[in-house]
């Protein structure tokens, strides 16, 4: 429980930060990957039950990336590099650290509702403000992993590694 409380800190501090500064802090993100390490561990216990979900989701955000990098080269004719004009590096390094969270099924539904939130709440703001604002991607993923860790501490068929909860609301 002290884990997830020290989790759920690091993501509101990554929230703001990345909110009022669009930056935020390597240090934290490194903290984070360290105990979704732990937690992935202590849910799994061996490093091919972690090591091949992870895998699968690396691959799932490289893919991405380089459909990103290749959209946005067909569409200016020329390469220009993505990390820092199209996505931030910080951007990346979180998608990278997620990965590790969740398994295969349960990180595709989270990393797509991350993107979703991400581009109706950009919009919503972006109409409010009347201003073309830049996407805190980090500070919307962050957000979305603590409804995640929420819903987890007060349901408990939810687990990050165990994709029985996301199958039944499937199957019902």
């Amino acid at each position: 429980m002290i884990l997830t409380l020290f989790t759920i800190t690091l993501l509101g501090i990554l929230i703001y930060q990345d909110f009022k500064t669009r930056s935020v802090s390597i240090l934290v993100m490194g903290i984070l990957f360290i105990l979704f390490c732990i937690q992935a561990f202590d849910a799994e216990r061996t490093l091919i039950a972690v090591g091949i979900p992870f895998l699968f989701n690396l691959i799932l955000v490289i893919v991405q990336l380089v459909s990103v990098g290749v959209y946005f080269l067909l569409r200016k004719k020329k390469y220009a590099s993505l990390v820092d004009t199209v996505i931030g590096l910080g951007d990346i390094a979180f998608m990278v650290i997620c990965t590790i969270a969740f398994s295969t099924a349960n990180f595709l539904v989270f990393y797509v509702a991350s993107l979703l939130i991400a581009l109706v709440g950009t919009g919503l703001l972006r109409i409010l403000k009347n201003d073309r604002t830049d996407i805190p991607l980090v500070g919307y993923m962050a957000f979305m992993l603590v409804v995640c860790i929420i819903l987890k501490l007060s349901t408990t068929s939810f687990d990050f590694y165990n994709d029985a909860f996301l199958l039944n609301i499937i199957n019902n």
